[in-house]
């Protein structure tokens, strides 16, 4: 597997389990984005794989869903 591979699994990785956390809390992807502090459009970039989050902003989103980054990337492996 290419670089450029293994870094688009991963963006798509994270977009999607975003979307699940986000989904599981029956959030909209507006609401997720202001209570991170972030602009209205922030999360629905990260789950459109258009924006790839900053680590800081990634430990923000587990802290939000009250997670460990271990368990955010609990299943990378099936990707």
């Amino acid at each position: 597997m290419n670089t450029e591979t293994s870094l688009q699994d991963l963006q798509t990785y994270i977009s999607d389990r975003i979307y699940q956390l986000r989904i599981s809390k029956e959030l909209s992807a507006r609401e997720l984005s202001l209570s991170l502090g972030q602009s209205p459009c922030y999360i629905n970039k990260i789950e459109n794989c258009k924006s790839f989050p900053s680590m800081k902003a990634l430990f923000e989103i587990c802290s939000f869903f009250n997670i460990s980054i271990k368990d955010f990337f609990y299943d990378l492996d099936k990707y």
